[in-house]
């Protein structure tokens, strides 16, 4: 086995360090066909450099493990969804133009003002959609505002969308985790997403988080069926909150890949749905419902993605991996690279800041 089939990623060797030119994105998944051999060469690549070396090797090889545990649960979800009835796409990297209009909302404050310009940019260039507007959702921001007239698209008031302000949450987590955590903005944002019927007036509306990319040519409408991509997340405590809402089953996959399509109807069935059988306005329904032990108690994404399974006929849509890979933000200054090597190998790139 050839050292570049056993880890495209080594590196360079210089001076007994290894720079690491990429990880686990450079590692090409026909290159190893077991996790075995995958072993061997590591083992070998731990023979031939020193401590340091190896250290970066052993990183590499347990991101490289998560991968392959992430792409075995996918092969197993995909069967499930399969067997279930459900239409699942393994052929992504080609799509065709869809003629179906769309707008699209992100939810941004100030500190996504470094990924937001790349963010629009990747939409524009990567989304084979005809993008009617795009809306920037946010507080009052005279930079937010300066960037929107610079990359044309529309910054909408955050406090014009919902019925309730940030400060009307006062979500602090209660839990010896994370204890007095204000979570408020994270749940303010998801509700801002649920509001997006009220912002756009389109059928349907793309939902995409401000510190993700678009790498690849992409369409979430096929054949008049939505396209939903399944991500590798799995957080128990944002199914029990949706159990809490509808009552309904929730399915062992997670719609949280960063961005969504939703539908217009369907978001104010589901909206309306709540508020009938609480007797209260939607966004109290949700908030009732969450446990303030924890710091991330709902998905806006989960809630969404599992009502359509839920309640929507199967053939209205089809399901698709996600194909994500995430950075953190010390790989930002590597964006034009990352963005080339991702090109047909992942939909999207991500660049989070976790709690």
């Amino acid at each position: 086995m050839p050292d570049k089939a056993l880890l495209r990623a080594t590196g360079v060797i210089s001076n007994n360090t290894v720079k690491l030119e990429a990880n686990l994105i450079d590692l090409d998944y026909g290159e190893v066909s077991n996790v075995r051999e995958f072993a061997l060469g590591i083992k070998k690549i731990l023979r031939n450099h020193e401590a340091k070396v190896a250290k970066s090797s052993i990183l590499v090889m347990l991101r490289y493990i998560q991968s392959l545990i992430f792409r075995f649960r996918w092969i197993k979800t995909k069967v499930s969804l399969s067997r279930a009835g459900f239409e699942v796409n393994q052929h992504w990297k080609n799509p065709e133009s869809s003629d179906v209009p769309i707008d699209v909302i992100i939810v941004v404050v100030e500190k996504d003002l470094i990924t937001l310009p790349e963010v629009i940019e990747s939409l524009r260039l990567r989304i084979l959609h005809p993008i009617e507007n795009i809306y920037i959702v946010s507080p009052k921001s005279e930079k937010i505002a300066c960037l929107c007239d610079e990359y044309k698209c529309t910054n909408i008031d955050e406090d014009d969308v919902l019925n309730l302000k940030k400060s009307d949450i006062n979500f602090k987590v209660t839990g010896k985790d994370y204890f007095g955590l204000d979570r408020s903005g994270w749940i303010f944002q998801q509700l801002l997403k649920l509001s997006s019927d009220t912002v756009s007036d389109q059928d349907h509306i793309l939902i995409v988080d401000a510190d993700t990319i678009f790498t690849s040519p992409q369409v979430f409408i096929r054949d008049n069926k939505w396209i939903f991509n399944l991500s590798d997340e799995r957080h128990r405590p944002y199914h029990n909150t949706n159990k809490k809402l509808t009552n309904r089953s929730t399915f062992d996959v997670s719609f949280i890949s960063h961005h969504i399509l939703f539908n217009r109807n369907v978001l104010q069935q589901i909206k309306s749905g709540l508020s009938k059988k609480f007797g209260l306005e939607w966004e109290q329904c949700i908030l009732s419902a969450l446990d303030r032990s924890i710091a991330c108690p709902f998905s806006e994404y989960e809630f969404y993605g599992n009502y359509v399974m839920n309640e929507v006929a199967k053939e209205n849509f089809i399901f698709e991996y996600w194909e994500n890979k995430s950075f953190s933000r010390a790989r930002w200054p590597e964006l034009e690279y990352l963005k080339r090597q991702a090109y047909k190998r992942y939909k999207t790139i991500s660049f989070h800041q976790h709690l």
